[in-house]
């Protein structure tokens, strides 16, 4: 329930909370984001259940993001491969030229 249309960074927002079991900001508006660092370790030490990554990745795709950025989502978190999240995630990683941190394909 969060209105994030104006937030303008969202560096280090979840650093560091391992003990989030769950962590769903598929909903975040991310396009007033405004700098390449504005998702620096956003999400380093959290693990994003498979399901819930997915769907960030679709969600934060289908938006019109700035360009260069550089999320971390910590080594633990990993997307479904073959489908819309991968497709997704490579939509971010090549036409919006952002370099993701996180665990690769969930097994």
């Amino acid at each position: 329930g969060w209105d994030t249309s104006l937030v303008t960074t969202l560096i280090s927002t979840f650093n560091g909370c391992s003990s989030l079991t769950t962590l769903d900001v598929s909903g975040f508006d991310i396009e007033a984001l405004d700098g390449t660092g504005d998702l620096d370790n956003f999400a380093t030490g959290v693990t994003i259940p498979t399901a819930m990554y997915d769907s960030i990745l679709i969600a934060w795709a289908a938006q019109d993001p700035f360009n260069g950025m550089s999320p971390n989502f910590g080594a633990s978190t990993k997307y479904t491969a073959g489908g819309a999240a991968a497709t997704a995630r490579a939509k971010l990683e090549s036409t919006d030229e952002w370099s993701i941190t996180d665990g690769g394909v969930a097994p």
